[in-house]
């Protein structure tokens, strides 16, 4: 356990620019996430007796989208989202070009690893168009179909109608896409988690993509095969909670405050 925390702790973390921290947007026009728990306001119900949150909810996180259905718990939501936060800021230090982004992963599975997270496999496999014109936004939903059910994939898509309602103006989006890609290369993840008997699952697609073309909304960017290459993981990982509870404060007290890389969308 002690070495689990050094390793938590001698992780250096990439910063974003204050300009982008989402702390001024959750303090306006969203809830505020609680100093203690690092989950909205308005999700708050227990930790401490794990109520399950009584809506489904959906969240920017770094340079990911995350979405959890009403029977994940609030203390399972917190788990999920600063675990991949850690693990997407420990990649973002080391690797910040998105020409690296392969190495970046390798990183990122490698802090999740370390924290209890179980994954059944972590390999990418190039996404072969049979169209002349690639969505980025179909792809997603062709490839996450194959694992997740109908309902769990309807969700997916409140998700990203959610994200893609969202104004060029509004900091969520604007945070997002400077994460996610400079102009011609570009990486993301999706997430959706499960619980069942106090366990959290988390299914992940994870998207790395180069173009000929200007990048822009990313994950509703759509070019010609020929201009653009996709590489693609879809993976299921399981969490230790048996590891995980013992480092999960630690955690919390490494990212600080998480306002700043979080945020919520509204499905």
């Amino acid at each position: 356990m002690d070495n689990l925390k050094k390793f938590v702790g001698d992780l250096e973390l990439g910063e974003i620019d204050a300009s982008l921290s989402f702390i001024e947007l959750n303090a306006g026009s969203l809830k505020n996430i609680d100093s203690e728990s690092g989950i909205f306001e308005s999700h708050i119900i227990s930790v401490n007796n794990l109520i399950p949150v009584e809506k489904e909810s959906a969240y920017v996180n770094y340079k990911s989208l995350n979405t959890f259905p009403d029977e994940v718990s609030l203390q399972k939501q917190e788990d999920v989202l600063n675990s991949l936060l850690l693990a997407q800021r420990a990649a973002s230090k080391l690797y910040p070009e998105f020409e690296k982004s392969k190495e970046w992963y390798n990183k990122y599975f490698e802090v999740l690893e370390n924290l209890g997270w179980v994954f059944q496999g972590n390999d990418f496999t190039k996404y072969v168009a049979d169209k002349n014109i690639i969505e980025i936004e179909k792809v997603l939903i062709e490839i996450l179909g194959t694992a997740l059910t109908n309902n769990q994939l309807a969700l997916i898509l409140k998700t990203m109608n959610a994200f893609k309602e969202l104004g060029e103006n509004d900091k969520r989006f604007v945070v997002f896409e400077k994460q996610t890609h400079n102009l011609e290369k570009g990486s993301f993840q999706l997430g959706y988690s499960i619980e069942e008997n106090n366990c959290v699952s988390l299914f992940v697609c994870g998207f790395v993509i180069s173009s000929k073309k200007i990048i822009n909304r990313i994950v509703f960017y759509s070019s010609r095969k020929m201009d653009l290459d996709i590489e693609y993981l879809l993976t299921k990982a399981t969490l230790n909670n048996a590891i995980y509870s013992t480092i999960r404060d630690t955690v919390k007290d490494k990212l600080g405050n998480t306002n700043s890389y979080i945020a919520n969308l509204n499905i």
